[in-house]
């Protein structure tokens, strides 16, 4: 019987255990090459404290207005863990009939939720310093009315008067513009160098699927794009990594399956057009045999990855 386990140390530990956990749930989620640690790293230097499972950015005020809610009834702590779930739980039902329709947390588990926004959200208000202590979401539900006042950062935008007030209250996902600008402010703060604080002060989001497309490149500080200049080579050399890997892959299994055709077969065919393409779109560019200082990108990437274990430990 195979089981998987894991000392419980503290929230960092918790939130690196989830992910791994999240990811056995997600069947076309695949690491072979052992990739995710170097994309990770990047994607911590470029958009600290965020992931792609973070997708409206008000979650960082709801969690501590819930929290701050929930920390001030009189309660035992455990009450007070009931009440920020069920608020949590709430927060869903406000959403929706505040009229947003995506990136909800929740929308279809509703009740059955078990990774509530404070999960998902957690270790990045620490990152932005947004929450100002090390603990556990417990942790702070433990805090004496003194103590309290110290868990979030000065200047937090008070708690709506309206906000999950009752079954009946509505939420929305745009933020105003105090609350704009203080997560700006703890960018500035946190993050000064980060592509994140650029781009939060632009007066407008531009359309590219790739940061490395985005029209205002050229015009941004030397650091930051030697980083996303980094970000592309990676992921073009990665991409072209992974359809040899799954080229390799058919080609061994359909010598396996002999000289008839099969599915694999016919997957061999794929990856090598899929391969021939990849050659001819990528630049020499993003080539280590072209202009990609591979020495400089490593010791970037091994630098945040550093720091994250570092943190865990």
């Amino acid at each position: 019987m195979s089981f998987l386990a894991w000392i419980d140390f503290d929230q960092a530990d918790r939130d690196r255990t989830r992910r791994i956990m999240d990811l056995f749930g997600q069947e076309d989620t695949r690491d072979e090459l052992g990739l995710g640690s170097v994309r990770d790293a990047l994607a911590d230097l470029m958009f600290p404290g965020t992931s792609t499972i973070q997708t409206r950015l008000r979650y960082m005020l709801f969690v501590p207005w819930i929290y701050r809610m929930a920390g001030t009834h009189k309660g035992t702590a455990a009450a007070r863990r009931e009440l920020a779930r069920a608020l949590e739980i709430r927060l869903i039902e406000a959403l929706v009939c505040g009229g947003e329709t995506q990136n909800v947390i929740g929308s279809a588990a509703r009740e059955k939720l078990k990774r509530l926004p404070s999960d998902v959200y957690w270790a990045g208000l620490l990152t932005l310093g947004i929450r100002r202590f090390q603990g556990s979401r417990n942790a702070c539900l433990e805090a004496t009315p003194g103590e309290a006042q110290m868990l979030w950062a000065n200047g937090l935008p008070p708690v709506p008067d309206d906000f999950l007030s009752s079954p009946d209250s509505t939420a929305t996902f745009p933020l105003s513009t105090e609350e704009a600008d203080f997560l700006r402010d703890r960018l500035a703060q946190d993050a000064p160098h980060s592509l994140f604080t650029l781009l939060s002060r632009q007066a407008s989001a531009a359309e590219c699927d790739m940061i490395w497309q985005h029209p205002a490149r050229a015009d941004w500080p030397n650091q930051i794009r030697t980083l996303v200049g980094h970000a592309e080579r990676f992921s073009r050399l990665m991409h072209g990594a992974s359809l040899l890997y799954n080229l390799m892959l058919s080609e061994k299994a359909a010598q396996m399956q002999g000289s008839h055709e099969s599915s694999w077969h016919d997957r061999v065919e794929t990856y090598s057009a899929m391969l021939d393409t990849w050659k001819a779109e990528t630049p020499m560019t993003c080539s280590p045999i072209g202009t990609f200082r591979i020495f400089g990108f490593w010791r970037r990437a091994q630098s945040t990855m550093s720091n994250h274990t570092a943190a865990g430990s």
